[in-house]
């Protein structure tokens, strides 16, 4: 399944705080890049949005017959 602007953009920053506050947890990861992404203008949301379509054509392409299912 292909990731959403806001998974992209997590990937990306991620390794980056991981170097700078190598003692945070995954819980205080999220928190903390949940923040950042709150507070990123739109032209940064918009390049991750556009990483996240192309990611998106590529698994169709890929996987033309998928659907997402999730388990109940």
């Amino acid at each position: 399944r292909p990731s959403n602007s806001f998974m992209t953009y997590r990937k990306a920053v991620k390794p980056l705080l991981l170097e700078q506050f190598p003692y945070l947890n995954n819980k205080d990861l999220s928190v903390v890049i949940g923040q950042m992404w709150g507070q990123e203008e739109k032209h940064i949301k918009d390049h991750f949005a556009k990483l996240a379509e192309e990611a998106k054509k590529r698994h169709k392409e890929l996987y033309p017959h998928y659907k997402f299912q999730p388990a109940k």
